[in-house]
């Protein structure tokens, strides 16, 4: 794996870290305003959105 995989690889892995400590950051903090939870939940998902769009680009640029 090249260093330029590596980094992606370690970039990709912190964006979906983030996500799922975004959720369970939800899940235990029943008591915060809809609003807050929705929110979490939104860059959650868009953490998960980033990261399939780098590793689908690293496949483009694999010519995979």
């Amino acid at each position: 794996m090249t260093e330029a995989e590596q980094e992606r690889a370690a970039i990709v892995a912190w964006l979906r870290g983030g996500a799922v400590d975004m959720i369970g950051l939800a899940a235990k903090l029943p008591d915060w305003s809809a609003a807050t939870l929705a929110g979490l939940e939104r860059n959650a998902a868009y953490c998960e959105q980033l990261a399939n769009q780098i590793e689908a680009g690293a496949h483009r640029q694999a010519g995979e």
